[in-house]
This record gives C-alpha cells, sequence and structure tokens, in this order.
C-alpha cells in the first residue's frame, strides 16, 4: 500500500449527535471523525468518504478519484451535502475522463454502473463506458439519449457468445422528469438480466442474450472511444461496482435524505 490505508480510528466507529440543537448552538450539531493515515510512504493523496442509511454497500471504483483528465474538464456545484468533485462536461473530446487500466474491475461477478447527473433538456452521449477502438467492440456503456420528449437511458454490452460489436438494451422516460434538477442513474447487471435505475427506483428489467464478458479496453467518463458520443451535461460520482446490487442498496444511493439532515462533509 504505497500510497497508504485510511481508516476511522476504533474509538471513534460509534459516535452521537445530537439532534433539535438550538439556532443559537449549532456546534452541538458538529461532528469531528477523524481519519488515520497509515503505511504511506508518497506524498499528496485524496481520500474521499460519503453517508449512506445502511451500511451494506459494497466496496467499488470511483472513476472520478482514479482517473486522469487531460485536461479535466470545468467543475461544477456538486449536489447538495455532498462533498465529492462534480464536472461539467461540454461535449469537447479532450474533456473525456481516462480511467487507467490498473482500476478497472473485474465483472465476472456481475455488476453496477451508477451515476449522479444534472441534465439539461439538450444533455445527450455517453456517461461511463469501456471500449476497444481497433475491434469496434463496447464491452459495458451507460449512455443518455435526448429524444425529443423523452430521453433513453441505454446499456450496451458484450455478450459472452460474441468476440466483438456490442448489443443494447434500453427504456425512456419523460425528458421533464431529469431535466434541470439532479438525478442518479444506475444499470445493475446480473447474469443475462439488467436492472435500470433512477433516482434509485427501478425502471426497467431487461434479459440480455447472454451474460457481459469484458475485454482488453479503455474505460472512460464522459465519451467513448467507439463512436464518441461525448457528453454534454455534469456528471457526479461515476462508479462501477464489481457485483450486482440489488433494489435496497441502490434506494440507498438515489435516497438523499440522509445528507439533507447533516452538515456536508470536506
Amino acid at each position: 500500500y504505497p500510497y497508504g490505508v485510511f481508516r476511522i480510528p476504533p474509538q471513534n466507529r460509534t459516535l452521537f449527535i445530537a439532534l433539535n440543537v438550538p439556532a443559537n448552538n449549532l456546534g452541538l450539531g458538529r461532528m469531528t471523525i477523524p481519519v488515520e493515515r497509515t503505511y504511506g510512504l508518497f506524498g499528496s493523496v485524496q481520500v474521499t468518504w460519503e453517508i449512506y442509511d445502511q451500511a451494506t454497500l459494497p466496496s467499488f471504483v470511483d472513476l472520478f478519484l482514479v482517473g486522469l483528465g487531460t485536461p479535466w474538464p470545468p467543475q461544477s456545484q456538486p449536489r447538495p451535502s455532498t462533498g465529492t468533485k462534480a464536472f461539467n462536461f461540454t461535449g469537447a473530446a479532450n474533456y473525456v475522463v481516462y480511467v487507467p487500466s490498473s482500476y478497472h474491475p473485474n465483472i465476472s461477478n456481475g455488476f453496477t454502473l451508477s451515476c449522479w447527473i444534472y441534465p439539461s433538456v439538450a444533455s445527450n452521449g455517453v456517461l461511463i463506458a469501456k471500449t476497444n477502438s481497433t475491434t469496434s467492440t463496447i464491452f459495458y456503456a451507460l449512455s443518455l439519449v435526448a429524444n425529443g420528449a423523452s430521453f433513453i437511458i441505454r446499456f450496451n454490452y458484450l455478450p459472452s457468445t460474441q468476440t466483438t460489436g456490442f448489443q443494447s438494451v434500453q427504456t425512456s422516460v419523460p425528458t421533464s422528469s431529469l431535466a434541470g434538477g439532479w438525478h442518479s442513474l444506475a444499470v445493475s447487471v446480473s447474469g443475462s438480466v439488467a436492472t435500470m435505475y433512477v433516482d434509485g427506483a427501478m425502471v426497467t428489467t431487461s434479459v440480455l442474450l447472454a451474460p457481459p464478458t469484458d475485454g482488453v479496453g479503455i474505460l472512460t467518463v464522459g465519451g467513448q472511444l467507439v463512436g464518441g458520443q461525448l457528453y454534454t451535461g455534469v456528471i457526479q460520482d461515476a462508479r462501477v461496482y464489481p457485483f450486482p446490487l440489488n433494489s435496497s442498496q441502490i434506494a440507498s444511493i438515489g435516497n438523499s435524505s440522509v445528507g439533507l439532515d447533516l452538515f456536508p462533509t470536506s
């Protein structure tokens, strides 16, 4: 662990915070949680954490935390009560974020693609994708496609019965239900079944031709190397879970009520 292992000390893992704090004594409603860095030998690092209403979410790859921007897209205002970075993708090719291969997740046991977006009525393009441009293959991709009065939420994948190319499943939601606000999108893939969620609620379940398969490729946020499809709009918390999250876990991601009850973390 050359960059360190970060942990909350045992004595600080169960803490209590006051409720119904008087307006003239807000300090009673604040809590400081120390985080220790151990084993680290190298310099500057970045650590992110969040608060959920349940503690059963598995580990995940935060694509903005480990990704490389050359350059990074302009930063945007994040969701209320959150401390992770949000980026405004303008459709420019140089704003695609690339994830080093050492951080590509193992999807052999299923996986979940998840992100928060703040779209406009014209938002369009690939949110998260892993592709191989040499063979025109899309291993997996989550896209938002503007289609007049509706948005198409599309999941592309490479079934294990194919060696190149891709297949697609999709659903649509009214444009008015997404444009102009923060919303979470997710697709959970278990075997040959893909389930799509908006704001933590299931919107459709699709049967795939075969379980998705992975291979050597480039993992990106905000566009893909096969066909471009550069995204326009704000993205926050672009993540891949190397596990098919269930409906309760995804509802926890899409539920903001815990964060709204607490001061922002930083």
